[in-house]
């Protein structure tokens, strides 16, 4: 059966996981033809994701209208690294390689450290797929490239992926090098040793604004992760412990930064009785933030301890506690606590229950970074509701969830004239509440639909809403499969958003076909048409979206 350890960092089956926790899979969005974690995300309910422009350019999500730098992405459980700006470059984060995603929405400040007011995101990798490999090629409009390969093997399994684009603007080109691996060897019956890694190089142009264009600016990234980890069980108790070294550069016009975090963590779970398991462990995290010719160096450390204890009152109810002490070199010592609750009131369908405090203190880029920079600001806080439902209407499967959260200290860009020139600050208090719903409908044997819809109001201390969390925001598909080809057609509707504290944005809807034909066994032919109806719009005001497109390629599985 698949299981989920995002939100209680031990494996748990996914027919108990709650309705604010998502998982897909290599299959789903191979068959939808996505390939970057960003565009996956978009149509995930509670998750607004905004391009500043076409493929590539920088990314923000916003999950329950938090801000863009309070969700944690990891990759087999290890922090990836966020930079200056702890948002980690979405647009450049590869799916070649990774078995599935899990999306953690809402809070992981105590699974996970500082930072994860607004969720978490774990790619996990494809070592399990042994024996299985795969070689793709596709090319399209704005001459488009893409090549991915990957291999499975008894101990792990490596992938490449390249892809570049011109994009439709002058100085918008983009190229992207990415890869990963993983490896595990039994050391002996009780010992297991693991490694893997990941990272990418891209390079780009940075065309700018409608108003202000640039066909000189550049920008080239580099970011890696690589960690080797060491576990071990018994009759009923398991211990694991690994070290991670993360590096992300960022190089533009306006010079370097690098940005440096050493990880080592060590976590034992164990199961005293029947009814009853704790996981105790132990996190270390130093980072080193540098930009060249700028006068910042800085480093930053952070010792924390975390425990989640999980107990059934019975085979319905389910229970977890969870603690977590954070001690920080530059911002003093906190704690964060949830308390989670499940309970099944026939055998399909389930109610949850969440409370959350959580901790996030500034990034870099607050507090060093070129514009707006404030050293003085405080660590954000604030506490979550949430309450959901999982439920089965016949063959029907519906999810849903209502959730509230109150901001202390929220870091915001002020800038009251609009016209960029502005400061970080705290907010004294913000509030983001609303309603997620979504679920999947088989329709027949041969067609599957899914939907999902996400309502958000937010506040901050002026009584204005929050940028770029769009009110509305709806997602529909429908895919038709046979037995050697399938076809499908996506929606993707966001209405009723700010760009800025006095600047609305325009409503937009884009539409998406893409389709596969099988000729014989291991071979198969993709396609996908992009924008369908050639919509003119911008997710940020003055950085227009890409237009109609036409994609196809090979894809060979042996």
């Amino acid at each position: 059966e698949s299981i989920v350890v995002v939100e209680t960092r031990t494996p748990t089956p996914i027919k108990k996981k709650s309705p604010w926790v998502t998982r897909v899979t290599d299959k789903e969005w191979e068959t939808r033809q996505v390939s970057s974690v960003v565009d996956l995300l978009r149509t995930v309910p509670g998750l607004s994701v905004t391009r500043s422009g076409q493929v590539g350019s920088q990314s923000s999500l916003f999950s329950r209208g938090s801000n863009s730098d309070h969700t944690t992405f990891l990759f087999e459980g290890r922090k990836l690294n966020g930079g200056f700006s702890g948002t980690y470059n979405l647009g450049q984060i590869p799916l070649s390689g990774i078995s599935s995603l899990e999306v953690l929405r809402g809070s992981s400040s105590v699974q996970y450290g500082a930072a994860g007011i607004g969720g978490a995101v774990n790619l996990n990798s494809f070592k399990k797929n042994v024996g299985n490999s795969n070689f793709g090629f596709e090319i399209g409009s704005f001459n488009s490239i893409g090549i991915d390969v990957d291999a499975g093997f008894s101990n792990g399994g490596v992938a490449l992926s390249y892809s570049e684009t011109d994009n439709d603007r002058p100085n918008a080109n983009y190229e992207n090098l990415s890869g990963s691996f993983s490896y595990d060897i039994e050391l002996s019956e009780e010992w297991e040793f693991d490694l893997i890694g990941l990272g990418y190089q891209a390079q780009m142009g940075v065309p700018g604004s409608l108003t202000f264009s640039s066909l000189t600016d550049f920008q080239d990234n580099e970011n890696f992760l690589l960690s080797p980890r060491l576990s071990t069980s018994g009759d009923n108790w398991n211990w694991q412990s690994f070290y991670s070294r993360t590096q992300e550069q960022v190089v533009t016009n306006w010079g370097t930064q690098i940005s440096n975090a050493n990880q080592l963590e060590t976590q034992l779970t164990f199961e005293p009785l029947d009814f009853f398991t704790i996981a105790l462990g132990a996190n270390f995290q130093g980072d080193h933030f540098d930009d060249l010719g700028n006068g910042v160096d800085e480093k930053i450390k952070n010792f924390a301890q975390f425990g989640l204890f999980s107990f059934s009152l019975s085979e319905e109810t389910d229970f977890t506690l969870g603690l977590r002490h954070e001690d920080y070199s530059t911002y003093g010592s906190k704690w964060t606590n949830t308390l989670f609750a499940r309970h099944s009131i026939s055998e399909t369908n389930d109610l949850f229950f969440r409370y959350s405090s959580n901790f996030s203190p500034p990034t870099a880029l607050d507090m060093f970074g070129w514009s707006g920079a404030n050293p003085n600001l405080l660590p954000e806080e604030s506490n979550s509701y949430e309450v959901g439902a999982h439920l089965r209407l016949n063959t029907v499967n519906v999810e849903l969830v209502l959730f509230q959260n109150n901001f202390e200290n929220m870091i915001e860009f002020y800038d009251p004239d609009n016209d960029w020139v502005g400061e970080m600050k705290n907010l004294s208090q913000a509030k983001t509440q609303g309603v997620e719903f979504s679920g999947d409908i088989p329709v027949s044997a041969l067609w599957q639909g899914t939907f999902g819809y996400t309502y958000l109001e937010t506040e901050d201390d002026k009584g204005q809403r929050l940028a770029r969390r769009p009110r509305q925001s709806l997602s529909l598909g429908l895919l038709f499969r046979a037995d050697n080809r399938y076809v499908g057609v996506e929606l993707l509707e966001v209405k009723d958003r700010m760009d800025s504290a006095t600047q609305r944005a325009e409503d937009y809807i884009v539409c998406r076909l893409y389709g596969m034909n099988e000729f014989f066994d291991g071979f198969q032919i993709n396609y996908r048409l992009e924008n369908l109806l050639d919509k003119d719009y911008q997710e940020v005001i003055g950085y227009p979206a890409l237009g109609f497109g036409v994609y196809g390629g090979l894809k060979y599985s042996f």
